[in-house]
């Protein structure tokens, strides 16, 4: 899994390939500093549960992949 806030120092990123990365678990505000990022690739990896604000701040994102959906749980 990444930690809450992992990538905060990453706010001028404009993609981020995640791929292959095994990972489970999307915890809240995973991605919350990255304003500017427009594609995450999420593709390939095992994810089981998805907290409900995983994605919270990516107001830009235009393209998000991942696959296969494995995803158990979402967070309520």
């Amino acid at each position: 899994s990444i930690e809450e806030d992992g990538f905060h120092d990453l706010i001028n990123l404009n993609e981020l390939d995640l791929s292959r990365n095994n990972l489970r678990i999307i915890k809240n505000k995973t991605f919350f500093e990255m304003r500017n990022l427009q594609k995450l690739n999420l593709v390939s990896n095992s994810i089981e549960f998805v907290e409900k604000d995983a994605f919270l701040g990516l107001n830009t994102l235009i393209y998000l992949s991942w696959n296969p959906l494995n995803i158990r749980e979402l967070s309520k």
